[in-house]
């Protein structure tokens, strides 16, 4: 797991942090992994001071302790995935 390069494409992989993982995140591949920079206010009060898109996620898979993550590209394949779609689609 972590930050690798395969075919051309940075890939990183994500766990997400959560209490109760999902048994599947079907459905989430072509998403956006986003980076949330967030200041506490209050108690219960908090604000987004800022936010990064870092990623797109593609695949699912499970660690050796059976944990779900997921592979996502990351942003130096942004300008590479879509050049590589429109040269096979494009009309």
């Amino acid at each position: 797991m972590g930050h690798r390069t395969e075919n051309g494409f940075d890939l990183f992989d994500f766990a997400p942090n959560v209490p109760r993982p999902p048994s599947t995140y079907g459905g989430v591949s072509g998403g956006a992994i986003w980076h949330l920079y967030i200041e506490q206010l209050g108690e219960n009060d908090y604000a987004v001071r800022g936010k990064r898109f870092i990623g797109v996620p593609f695949y699912e898979l499970y660690d050796d302790k059976n944990a779900l993550y997921l592979v996502c590209h990351g942003p130096q394949s942004y300008g590479q995935l879509s050049d590589a779609i429109l040269s096979k689609w494009a009309s």
